[in-house]
């Protein structure tokens, strides 16, 4: 008896654990997924999510920016839960509905962060050589941002610049992004420089990034008050103009192309010049800007020539100031370099003897050029400015770039000049008869350079000048009796040089003299017992 109680215990037993192992197999195929909530960033993404069932079921929401896939099945499978990208600043949720089809649910929370403010740049540093040729001093930058802003360059920063960026945030607070151009100017100095380059918001709204960036520049070679410091200023002259041909620096300065060393011989030598720069020609360069930084350091130069820029006619530069520190040089030629101004301080110069600026492109007689900022000056020409000239079919019409303007009496008070060129430009108007010109001829004028007495108290203009030309401008009337009698006249080769005008001015008006005398014979008539006193000496 007692047997038969221990077997049916037994068999109770078995039957129970039987009972609970099918409950916890029932239990293990209920309706679920494997996490209640995702959270992703502003970008959108995708994540993977379980779903375990053993009957069908299906996915539900009502967020459009999310996509389920795939959105229903049939037993256990992985949805893929798409979040797209936001659009703004802020943060967003939304449910989503896994329902069975024995109406089972069971919910899924989706998280998405929305963009923070920041401007982001791809570039935190920037390291530049001292030196480039102009075309290629720049870099870009990458810049992502999702608010407006502007770029800050300190004050104390001129050697960088940039345009401001135009940002299209035409997808809400998605950052978009802007190739970013930072142009950089050569380094001179002989010292390393750094600039910081900030981007703020334009509203001045607080920003959770906003980077800057770190712009360093190598030093640039030191250029000492000597022989050697004279090679290298050369050198990097040559290089900033990117002069066609170059100096052979492996030779002795006293052989490089174009260039004047001082001798102990030469007139006005002192023992600082002997085997200093004298003078120097560039000839047959490059360059879009102004004359180069390293132009100071030739500090015993007498004559420096700049001679034929690439494309100048296309050009508007400034001389820039450099040159200014040069308080002892005499010459100066800027031949067709495509000036259109030039410093007040070139009045510094004081010791300035030629000045040359043929072939530029000023629109007006610079206001530094005058006699009183250049008292020594015995040499000027502004001849040929003008870039180009386009005439209709009945030759009245033009177009033109150059100097047009009146011309300045000052021009003619400046008795000290020995030749004034001023032909081949866009000079209009009449030519100032100068009668009410302070400086008169007076008898001893006319005594000592046996000149007639009718000379006395008319207008002594330019009565040095053995050179002077006015020819090929837009000028018209009549031809002032000081330069018809004017005692240099025959060495004037006045009939081309002076009295020749072309075309049309602006207003269509025929341009040309009333008065140009068929011969000389009146000039001879009245210089005759100059000429004959000439003959008889």
């Amino acid at each position: 008896m007692e047997m038969k109680k221990i077997i049916y215990f037994i068999l109770i037993l078995s039957t129970a654990i039987a009972i609970s192992s099918c409950k916890e197999e029932e239990n293990s195929k209920a309706f679920a997924i494997d996490t209640t909530e995702i959270t992703l960033p502003a970008e959108g993404g995708t994540q993977a999510v379980k779903v375990s069932s053993d009957k069908g079921w299906v996915a539900t929401t009502e967020a459009e920016w999310i996509m389920i896939s795939p959105a229903n099945g049939n037993g256990t499978a992985h949805c893929e839960i798409i979040v797209d990208t936001t659009l703004t600043n802020d943060f967003r949720n939304a449910t989503i509905r896994f329902t069975s089809s024995n109406q089972e649910v069971t919910t899924l929370q989706v998280n998405q962060s929305g963009y923070s403010k920041e401007i982001v740049s791809s570039k935190a540093a920037v390291e530049l050589k001292n030196y480039a040729v102009k075309d290629k001093r720049y870099f870009y930058v990458q810049v992502s941002s999702n608010v407006d802003f502007t770029v800050e360059i300190p004050d104390t920063v001129t050697w960088v610049r940039t345009e401001q960026p135009d940002i299209d945030l035409d997808r809400g607070s998605r950052p978009r992004t802007v190739n970013m151009r930072f142009e950089w100017e050569v380094n001179t100095r002989p010292w390393d420089r750094e600039a910081k380059i900030s981007f703020v918001a334009k509203n001045g709204e607080k920003l959770d990034r906003s980077d800057v960036i770190v712009i360093k520049q190598a030093a640039g070679e030191k250029i000492e008050d000597n022989r050697q410091g004279d090679s290298l200023a050369l050198l990097a002259i040559q290089r900033n103009l990117n002069v066609w041909r170059e100096f052979d620096s492996s030779e002795n300065l006293n052989y490089w192309n174009g260039v004047d060393i001082w001798e102990s011989t030469d007139e006005g030598v002192t023992p600082d010049k002997i085997g200093r720069v004298r003078s120097v020609k560039f000839f047959l360069f490059d360059t879009k800007e102004g004359l180069p930084y390293e132009v100071q350091y030739l500090t015993k130069a007498e004559g420096l020539t700049f001679m034929s820029n690439s494309n100048s006619q296309t050009l508007h530069l400034n001389l820039g100031t450099y040159i200014t520190k040069l308080t002892n040089l005499k010459r100066l030629n800027l031949f067709s370099y495509g000036l259109t101004e030039l410093p007040p301080e070139l009045a510094k110069l004081k010791n300035l003897e030629s000045l040359d600026l043929t072939g530029n492109n000023f629109a007006t007689v610079p206001d530094v050029i005058t006699r009183e900022n250049f008292p020594n000056l015995k040499f000027l020409s502004l001849s040929t400015n003008r870039i180009y000239e386009i005439y209709d079919l009945s030759n009245t019409v033009y177009e033109n770039v150059g100097l047009e303007q009146e011309l300045p009496e000052r021009l003619f008070e400046w008795a000290e000049l020995d030749t004034l060129q001023i032909g081949v430009n866009y000079f209009h108007g009449t030519v100032p008869d100068m009668k009410n010109y302070s400086e008169k001829y007076t008898l001893e004028d006319c005594v000592r350079d046996t000149l007639p007495e009718s000379m006395v108290g008319t207008p002594k203009v330019l009565p040095n000048a053995r050179e002077m030309r006015l020819n090929l401008n837009k000028l018209r009337g009549e031809i002032p009796d000081w330069i018809l009698y004017h005692p240099h006249l025959m060495d004037w080769d006045a009939d081309i040089l002076v009295f020749v005008q072309e075309g049309r001015d602006r207003e269509g008006n025929a341009v040309g003299f009333t008065n140009i005398p068929e011969n000389f014979d009146y000039y001879h008539k009245f210089y005759a017992k100059r000429e004959e006193l000439r003959k008889n000496k």
